[in-house]
């Protein structure tokens, strides 16, 4: 291990803080720790970045998906006629979960990285349909602006970046939330369209692109950004934030045995 290197046992846990003493050479590393009361046993492990737990469960639900495609349906969709007979449908439906609950969580981290990413102060100026001016707060906007409206006004404006809608993953992208939306929300009348099933996307090959665009769109913030805290690992490198005090003694004393 290098002098200044820091090891990430594991990619979803929050992001390490250090600190030094302006009178001191040491380096002291923390990390945040979730604590609480159950059943009268107090529970401790290291808080998990919950972006980064989307983003995980993500890429394992579409990495087994896209086994079960090279194994069973691409051969498939290359004839005239394509058809399942019954000893294939409990794979073909175990595709189908894996895709969906990996669209489901790819768009899920978009949504929470959105909202991290904006500072508590912060404050965004619109007009109503009155035309008069509004000041939305970081908990307005969190709840009332749309995911896409977020990323291409709120986060460049903070992390002062160009509108990621001039990327090429941005069209898949939409195609990502058009999906999920579809899925969260569905509609009798549109299942019942066949021609515009969820299920006829899944059989094409870039279904694989547009659920890795929300992976994309995460990484294209976070290298405007990549000492915040509050993004998750695995993106570039990321530097470790380090907080500037006066002295160690006047926050922490050792503990005797």
């Amino acid at each position: 291990m290098k002098e200044n290197e820091i090891i990430i046992e594991d990619l979803r846990t929050y992001r390490k803080v250090g600190v030094k003493a302006e009178n001191d050479d040491r380096l002291i590393i923390m990390q945040d720790v979730e604590s609480f009361i159950l059943d009268g046993k107090r529970v401790e492990f290291t808080s998990p970045n919950n972006i980064a737990i989307c983003l995980s469960k993500a890429m394992k639900e579409t990495d087994l998906a896209n086994s079960i495609f090279d194994s069973l349906i691409k051969s498939k969709i290359k004839n005239k006629e394509v058809k399942f007979n019954d000893s294939e449908t409990v794979s073909l439906f175990d595709y189908f979960e894996h895709l969906e609950v990996g669209i489901i969580f790819s768009y899920t981290a978009v949504e929470a990285f959105a909202n991290v990413a904006i500072p508590e102060e912060f404050g965004y100026e619109i007009k109503n349909n009155k035309g008069i001016k509004e000041i939305w707060d970081k908990a307005a906007i969190e709840r009332w602006m749309k995911t896409t409206d977020k990323l291409r006004y709120i986060l460049p404006n903070i992390l002062q970046c160009s509108d990621p809608c001039n990327n090429k993953f941005w069209s898949d992208f939409k195609k990502l939330e058009d999906i999920r939306n579809k899925l969260i929300h569905q509609k009798t009348f549109e299942i019942k369209r066949r021609d515009e099933s969820i299920y006829k996307s899944f059989f094409n090959e870039s279904i694989f692109r547009i659920i890795k665009s929300g992976f994309l769109v995460i990484d294209y913030f976070v290298n405007m950004d990549i000492d915040n805290i509050n993004f998750p690992n695995g993106f570039g490198e990321a530097k470790l934030f380090i907080e500037e005090i006066d002295d160690f003694h006047k926050h922490w004393f050792p503990i005797e045995d």
